[in-house]
């Protein structure tokens, strides 16, 4: 495992129609996307200067019109458990 993981900025995946995009089985309109500053991300996250969403796995926000997400983890919220780090 790398010490430091980078992300690299993903095109959009094509959806149903020129303003549609599809991430993680989710549609978003595209317009509203760019609107809002959100791009892509390679390790799974959808994010603009201020708010970062996860889009893997169980992951599946949706968006609204105006820009409001509804059932989405933000990417600083702990996604793994807390395990041991050392011994007794």
């Amino acid at each position: 495992m790398p010490l430091f993981d980078v992300r690299d900025l993903v095109q959009y995946p094509q959806g149903a129609n020129s303003t549609d995009v599809l991430i993680n089985g989710v549609h978003f309109n595209l317009t509203a996307l760019n609107l809002f500053s959100y791009k892509l991300y390679s390790n799974g996250t959808l994010s603009n200067s201020s708010k970062c969403y996860l889009t893997f796995d169980a992951f599946q926000p949706t968006m609204l019109m105006n820009g409001t997400f509804m059932n989405g983890t933000s990417c600083y919220a702990p996604y793994y458990d807390i395990r041991g780090r050392g011994s007794l």
